[in-house]
Protein backbone atom coordinates (compact mmCIF):
# COMPACT_ATOMS: atom_id res chain seq x y z
CA UNK A 1 0.00 0.00 0.00
CA UNK A 2 1.46 3.36 -1.01
CA UNK A 3 0.12 6.55 0.50
CA UNK A 4 1.71 9.83 -0.54
CA UNK A 5 3.08 12.32 1.94
CA UNK A 6 0.74 14.90 0.40
CA UNK A 7 -2.26 12.72 1.30
CA UNK A 8 -1.00 12.08 4.86
CA UNK A 9 -0.12 15.76 5.39
CA UNK A 10 -3.62 16.78 4.23
CA UNK A 11 -5.18 14.44 6.81
CA UNK A 12 -2.81 15.78 9.48
CA UNK A 13 -3.75 19.37 8.54
CA UNK A 14 -7.46 18.58 8.94
CA UNK A 15 -6.84 16.89 12.29
CA UNK A 16 -4.67 19.80 13.46
CA UNK A 17 -7.37 22.33 12.56
CA UNK A 18 -9.91 20.30 14.52
CA UNK A 19 -7.64 19.83 17.57
CA UNK A 20 -6.76 23.52 17.70
CA UNK A 21 -10.48 24.35 17.53
CA UNK A 22 -10.99 22.28 20.71
CA UNK A 23 -7.85 23.50 22.52
CA UNK A 24 -9.36 26.38 24.51
CA UNK A 25 -12.26 24.19 25.65
CA UNK A 26 -9.86 21.50 26.86
CA UNK A 27 -7.61 24.01 28.58
CA UNK A 28 -10.62 25.47 30.41
CA UNK A 29 -11.84 22.01 31.46
CA UNK A 30 -8.43 20.72 32.56
CA UNK A 31 -8.54 19.96 36.29
CA UNK A 32 -12.30 20.50 36.42
CA UNK A 33 -13.77 17.81 34.21
CA UNK A 34 -16.07 14.91 35.06
CA UNK A 35 -14.48 11.52 34.53
CA UNK A 36 -15.41 7.87 34.88
CA UNK A 37 -13.25 4.78 35.16
CA UNK A 38 -13.02 2.33 32.28
CA UNK A 39 -13.59 -1.30 33.11
CA UNK A 40 -9.97 -2.33 32.54
CA UNK A 41 -7.09 -3.69 34.61
CA UNK A 42 -5.76 -0.19 35.35
CA UNK A 43 -9.05 1.62 36.12
CA UNK A 44 -8.15 4.12 33.40
CA UNK A 45 -10.09 7.38 33.49
CA UNK A 46 -12.25 8.57 30.64
CA UNK A 47 -13.88 11.94 29.95
CA UNK A 48 -16.46 12.96 27.39
CA UNK A 49 -13.66 14.71 25.50
CA UNK A 50 -11.83 11.41 24.88
CA UNK A 51 -14.80 9.92 23.04
CA UNK A 52 -15.85 13.10 21.21
CA UNK A 53 -12.38 13.88 19.91
CA UNK A 54 -11.74 10.33 18.77
CA UNK A 55 -15.03 10.20 16.86
CA UNK A 56 -14.25 13.49 15.11
CA UNK A 57 -10.76 12.27 14.17
CA UNK A 58 -12.21 9.00 12.86
CA UNK A 59 -14.53 11.02 10.60
CA UNK A 60 -11.53 12.88 9.18
CA UNK A 61 -9.53 9.69 8.64
CA UNK A 62 -12.26 7.55 7.06
CA UNK A 63 -11.55 7.52 3.34
CA UNK A 64 -12.80 4.88 0.91
CA UNK A 65 -9.87 5.58 -1.44
CA UNK A 66 -7.47 3.72 0.82
CA UNK A 67 -9.89 1.96 3.19
CA UNK A 68 -7.42 2.04 6.10
CA UNK A 69 -8.39 0.54 9.43
CA UNK A 70 -8.57 2.58 12.61
CA UNK A 71 -7.33 1.50 16.02
CA UNK A 72 -8.67 3.95 18.57
CA UNK A 73 -8.20 3.89 22.31
CA UNK A 74 -11.81 4.79 23.06
CA UNK A 75 -13.81 3.23 20.22
CA UNK A 76 -11.77 0.16 19.38
CA UNK A 77 -10.43 -1.28 16.16
CA UNK A 78 -12.18 -1.53 12.82
CA UNK A 79 -11.09 -2.38 9.30
CA UNK A 80 -7.69 -3.43 8.01
CA UNK A 81 -5.39 -4.62 10.80
CA UNK A 82 -2.17 -4.33 8.73
CA UNK A 83 -2.81 -0.86 7.31
CA UNK A 84 -4.37 1.46 9.85
CA UNK A 85 -4.41 4.71 11.77
CA UNK A 86 -3.87 4.67 15.53
CA UNK A 87 -5.71 7.30 17.55
CA UNK A 88 -5.30 8.35 21.17
CA UNK A 89 -7.35 11.54 21.48
CA UNK A 90 -6.05 12.47 24.94
CA UNK A 91 -2.94 10.58 25.89
CA UNK A 92 -2.56 11.44 29.55
CA UNK A 93 -6.23 11.69 30.49
CA UNK A 94 -5.22 11.24 34.15
CA UNK A 95 -3.13 14.40 33.85
CA UNK A 96 -5.97 16.21 32.06
CA UNK A 97 -8.42 15.30 34.84
CA UNK A 98 -5.96 16.45 37.56
CA UNK A 99 -5.13 19.70 35.75
CA UNK A 100 -1.52 18.70 35.04
CA UNK A 101 -0.26 20.04 31.69
CA UNK A 102 0.90 16.66 30.37
CA UNK A 103 -1.80 15.55 27.93
CA UNK A 104 -1.75 15.38 24.16
CA UNK A 105 -3.28 13.80 21.07
CA UNK A 106 -1.35 11.02 19.32
CA UNK A 107 -2.05 9.81 15.78
CA UNK A 108 0.00 7.22 13.92
CA UNK A 109 -0.13 5.58 10.52
CA UNK A 110 0.94 1.95 10.11
CA UNK A 111 1.19 0.35 6.65
CA UNK A 112 2.09 -3.28 6.08
CA UNK A 113 2.65 -3.49 9.85
CA UNK A 114 5.39 -0.80 9.75
CA UNK A 115 4.96 2.61 11.45
CA UNK A 116 5.06 5.28 8.74
CA UNK A 117 3.89 8.65 10.03
CA UNK A 118 2.95 10.33 13.29
CA UNK A 119 1.27 13.44 14.66
CA UNK A 120 1.57 14.54 18.27
CA UNK A 121 -0.32 17.62 19.42
CA UNK A 122 0.44 18.98 22.88
CA UNK A 123 -2.73 20.84 23.85
CA UNK A 124 -1.15 22.76 26.72
CA UNK A 125 1.92 24.06 24.88
CA UNK A 126 0.20 24.29 21.46
CA UNK A 127 3.03 22.22 20.01
CA UNK A 128 2.51 20.14 16.87
CA UNK A 129 5.03 17.41 16.08
CA UNK A 130 4.80 15.76 12.65
CA UNK A 131 6.81 12.92 11.15
CA UNK A 132 6.27 11.89 7.52
CA UNK A 133 8.07 9.12 5.60
CA UNK A 134 11.47 10.23 4.31
CA UNK A 135 11.12 13.76 5.67
CA UNK A 136 12.70 15.57 8.60
CA UNK A 137 10.36 15.56 11.63
CA UNK A 138 9.05 18.97 12.66
CA UNK A 139 7.74 20.84 15.67
CA UNK A 140 5.42 23.69 14.71
CA UNK A 141 6.92 23.54 11.21
CA UNK A 142 10.56 23.75 12.32
CA UNK A 143 12.89 20.78 11.71
CA UNK A 144 13.85 18.79 14.80
CA UNK A 145 16.37 16.02 15.35
CA UNK A 146 17.53 13.61 17.99
CA UNK A 147 20.03 15.03 20.43
CA UNK A 148 23.66 13.98 20.08
CA UNK A 149 24.05 14.08 23.86
CA UNK A 150 25.63 10.84 25.16
CA UNK A 151 23.32 8.48 27.06
CA UNK A 152 25.18 9.20 30.30
CA UNK A 153 23.94 12.81 30.07
CA UNK A 154 20.42 11.97 28.90
CA UNK A 155 17.26 12.24 30.90
CA UNK A 156 14.42 9.89 30.01
CA UNK A 157 10.94 10.31 31.40
CA UNK A 158 8.72 7.26 31.59
CA UNK A 159 5.32 6.68 33.13
CA UNK A 160 3.31 3.50 33.39
CA UNK A 161 0.57 2.06 35.55
CA UNK A 162 2.15 -1.36 35.07
CA UNK A 163 4.80 -1.40 37.77
CA UNK A 164 6.51 -4.56 36.44
CA UNK A 165 6.90 -2.90 33.04
CA UNK A 166 8.19 0.31 34.60
CA UNK A 167 10.65 -1.52 36.84
CA UNK A 168 11.99 -3.60 33.95
CA UNK A 169 12.34 -0.61 31.62
CA UNK A 170 13.90 1.68 34.19
CA UNK A 171 16.22 -1.06 35.40
CA UNK A 172 17.68 -1.58 31.92
CA UNK A 173 18.28 2.15 31.41
CA UNK A 174 19.32 3.27 34.85
CA UNK A 175 22.99 2.40 34.50
CA UNK A 176 23.22 4.39 31.24
CA UNK A 177 21.15 7.41 32.21
CA UNK A 178 22.04 10.47 34.21
CA UNK A 179 19.76 10.73 37.24
CA UNK A 180 19.82 14.19 38.88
Amino acid sequence: MKLTNTYIAKKFDEITDYLKSRRSELMAASGNVHSVHKNDDYQTVLTRFDGEIELAIREILIDETFDLGICGEEHGTSGDKSNFWTVDPIDGTEHFVRGDPFYMCLIGLVTDDIPQAALLYNYTLDQLFISLPGEQPTCNGDSIHVSERPMQRSIIQFESKDMSSETSFVGRLLSKTYVP
